[in-house]
């Protein structure tokens, strides 16, 4: 390690890392405290701190053992009996750790992430490399090694890993209680007080040892810290922790967990959300007469969280069925303080409504929120207009974000609650069509975007009510739109397919008659399977669409976090099918396409053999979307053979069953591309430069055959296919290099070709679907670089066609 960074991990400066903490915020290294804004960059960053803590915790391990050693001190300070030579006792290099701001800002990361596991690990690392400085350090004082006798300088302890501090327990705790975890921070709680650097272990004479070391600072907890401790506590529905928690940080004296802290707003809200979640209506009003007592003003955030409370359960100050005080609330809000409500309080204002079973107050509440928003966007308007004639409020003192707040204050937050809480509302009432018109209402007018619980709460309301063709509307809708089924709304789905299937099999034992005075055209005949078919579509169309999002909205996950989506996603279609079965529904080839698109998505291979068996079993015949499918799962498993195989088997196909409708198969661009992409992943992964060429090479020859007729691929919709002609694209220009540096002596390629691969890549560079803008799903590094090869080539071709043409003339002439 160099020397800088050597002096700069040694001083026993503060909590971790052994940098001091800069006075000018804006001076400290951007790797450690920046806001790194790309996520990707972000997660790197975490990833090289987990490295660094590691091998510096091993080089802390593998130190300890030589300085034992050599000292004849073991590390738990004993001596081992040998002789004393203080003279060759070697004090150990230093170990460069991460800054303990840099760890922290890792557990941040990986706690964003949804990696909590992973960040509790960093910590314990920390903790471990904190635990075995002490010890370490300890050694060296208790053994008499502190200091050199024969020069008499002092020999400091070599070992400052950056130790946790009151912002590393407070960055853990919000994220698992972000996550859902909140025992888990109340664990992390418990295990800091325990430390002996907490407030409550302060020595008794009430001053603390000058820090030489790492270990040796404080832990107080402040305002924010206490604030998640408290929301730990609120999201476990234990109020009554949570007043307790207040009732220290309004002590003079403190408590046994925080000093004495002035709450803020956030405590407040805190501790009245912790009411609400312990439904308890009474003890909320409370804490919000307490909070008006210390001249605190409250915000939208403290009246949702009221509003919220109201009829949940009967006590003095509310009933259960009463949704008047909520109303009471939103009027004190609006003209008392002058807050403005925004969407999630009238979301919470409409679902009072509809827990007291009063869907025309919801729709009142609904009223009032767009009365709220024209209002609010003809002042805009009319603002605007006054901003323009008077030159501009920014001039006179308005911030840009007051600017921009004042000429859109009609945008709510989180409007669509409002809309959902309404059509719940409304469904619950068994007024279905009505839920039907906000459902319509609400995007083709307001612009307001459903989502998952919207759908789910209609698509609830619809199958109570039995109405079927409008349940797979709204299923198809989410398909179209990228909407994935909660865990709710697909285990609802299910219930209710299976309750149709039922319905379906009784009526056809009973004969024509019908069942219960059901007829034939009463009862919509395949309904169930409907149900199932969609439900499956619309999983696998979610996770496309996620995983065809725009980089910057994409989740970075891991190869291996990649393969286990895909795994969960095939196993909760198979899922539905099975249940399918079960219900006694005979799957149709819709079905069977649904699985073979989760086979696909996976790259399980087996399986898809056996749905392509269970598919001719049935007696039906394969289509061309389940021909495609397999190549696209062959692709994704690197299996060019099997891609191959099934391109064969498509073409020698012949129908099994008696359905005179059957039309044989016929590739297509899609399907040309499939196989393109089989090819083109093999030879990713090819363990021989020759093997990966003989892959171009097949590439290419598809294409060849396509040109020549020899193929029923449509030439002119392949050539409209970017990701079809990027490949065959790259697969030319690999071998137009390779040609170039005689790699072709080694390698088994067929050369011998009616036009050169350079011919070819100027030809495909010019086409018109390669000068549009091209997808970031499949324009990678390597295939741009062939790209701009290609267009070299084509302008170096373009510049010497004068030359070409006045020599053909000339020898014409």
């Amino acid at each position: 390690s160099s020397s800088s960074s050597s002096s700069s991990s040694s001083r026993p400066a503060g909590r971790g890392g052994g940098r001091m903490k800069p006075r000018n915020k804006k001076r400290f290294a951007p790797s450690a405290g920046r806001a790194v804004k790309d996520d990707g960059e972000r997660m790197r960053r975490a990833e090289d701190v987990e490295s660094r803590m590691l091998l510096a915790l091993e080089g802390m391990k593998s130190a300890m053992k030589s300085i034992a050693v050599s000292s004849g001190v073991s590390v738990n300070g004993s001596s081992d009996g040998g002789d004393e030579r203080e003279d060759v006792v070697v004090a150990p290099p230093p170990l460069i750790f991460p800054s303990v701001r840099e760890c922290n800002a890792a557990l941040a990361t990986l706690g964003d992430a949804g990696e909590l596991l992973r960040a509790l690990r960093l910590f314990g690392k920390m903790r471990k490399a904190a635990s075995l400085a002490s010890i370490l350090n300890a050694n060296f004082v208790s053994s008499g090694k502190s200091s050199n006798t024969s020069t008499g300088t002092p020999r400091t302890p070599r070992f400052y890993p950056p130790a946790p501090t009151l912002v590393t327990y407070s960055t853990l705790m919000s994220r698992a209680v972000h996550l859902g975890k909140a025992r888990v921070a109340l664990r992390l709680w418990k295990l800091m007080k325990t430390q002996s650097e907490f407030f409550t272990n302060q020595p008794n004479n009430g001053k603390w040892p000058n820090p030489q070391t790492v270990s040796q600072l404080p832990i107080i907890p402040d305002v924010k810290a206490a604030n998640i401790l408290m929301n730990a506590y609120a999201k476990l529905g234990d109020y009554e922790s949570a007043l307790d928690l207040m009732g220290q940080m309004a002590s003079e004296n403190g408590g046994c967990d925080v000093p004495p802290i002035a709450p803020n707003l956030v405590t407040w809200n805190t501790l009245v959300d912790a009411c609400h979640r312990a439904d308890d209506l009474s003890a909320a009003l409370d804490v919000f007469d307490a909070l008006k007592s210390a001249k605190v003003r409250p915000d939208a955030r403290t009246y949702t969280s009221l509003i919220s409370t109201v009829a949940r359960r009967s006590g003095p100050r509310g009933g259960a069925m009463d949704p008047s005080l909520a109303f009471v609330l939103l009027e004190e809000m609006r003209d008392q303080y002058r807050i403005r409500p925004n969407g999630m309080t009238y979301c919470a204002l409409i679902d009072v409504c509809g827990r007291c079973g009063r869907s025309d107050l919801a729709l009142k509440g609904l009223r009032m929120m767009l009365r709220q928003k024209e209002e609010e966007e003809r002042a805009s308007q009319r603002g605007g207009s006054d901003h323009n004639a008077e030159g501009g409020n920014r001039r006179r003192g308005r911030s840009h974000h007051q600017d921009h707040y004042h000429h859109q204050p009609h945008a709510l937050l989180n409007e669509v609650g409002a809309w959902t809480a309404a059509m719940d509302a409304c469904g619950k009432a068994g007024r279905v069509d009505t839920a039907l018109k906000l459902f319509s209402v609400m995007r083709s007018k307001f612009g307001v975007r459903p989502n998952t619980v919207t759908c789910g709460c209609l698509t609830d309301a619809l199958l109570r009510a039995g109405r079927t063709a409008e349940t797979l509307d709204v299923l198809r809708y989410m398909k179209e739109e990228g909407i994935e089924p909660s865990e709710v709304m697909y285990t609802s789905l299910m219930t209710s397919a299976g309750r149709m299937a039922k319905m379906e099999r009784k009526d056809r034992r009973h004969g024509e008659g019908g069942f219960g005075g059901m007829n034939d055209e009463d009862l919509d005949a395949g309904a169930a399977i409907e149900v199932y078919t969609e439900l499956m579509s619309s999983l696998l169309h979610a996770s496309k669409s996620s995983f065809n999002a725009p980089k910057h909205k994409k989740r970075r996950v891991s190869k291996q976090q990649g393969q286990a989506d895909s795994n969960a996603l095939l196993l909760r279609v198979f899922l539905v099918f099975q249940e399918m079965r079960a219900a006694g529904v005979q799957p149709d080839l819709a079905c069977y396409n649904s699985l073979l698109r989760a086979c696909s998505r996976a790259g399980d291979i087996d399986r898809m053999a056996d749905v392509m068996k269970r598919i001719v079993a049935d007696g039906l015949d394969p289509n061309d979307i389940s021909w495609r499918e397999t190549i696209k799962g062959a692709a994704r498993a690197g299996r060019s053979d099997i891609a191959e195989r099934y391109w064969d088997d498509a073409l020698s196909y012949e129908s099994r069953s008696r359905n005179e409708d059957y039309v044989p198969w016929k590739p297509n661009a899609l399907a040309f591309e499939a196989l393109a992409d089989a090819y083109m992943r093999e030879a990713a992964l090819a363990p021989s430069h020759s093997e990966k060429l003989q892959l171009y090479a097949k590439i290419v020859s598809m294409y060849e055959d396509v040109l020549g007729g020899m193929s029923e691929v449509d030439i002119f919709e392949l050539h409209e296919n970017q990701r079809a002609m990027l490949m065959v694209l790259r697969a030319a220009v690999s071998l137009e290099l390779a040609h170039d540096r005689n790699a072709f002596d080694s390698a088994e390629v067929d050369t011998t070709r009616s036009r050169s691969t350079k011919e070819l890549a100027t030809d495909i560079v010019s086409l018109e679907s390669l000068q549009q803008q091209l997808s970031p799903t499949f324009a990678d590094a390597k295939t741009m670089k062939a790209l701009a090869l290609a267009k070299v080539w084509a302008q170096h071709d373009e510049d010497e066609e004068p030359e070409r043409l006045s020599n053909l003339a000339f020898i014409k002439k």
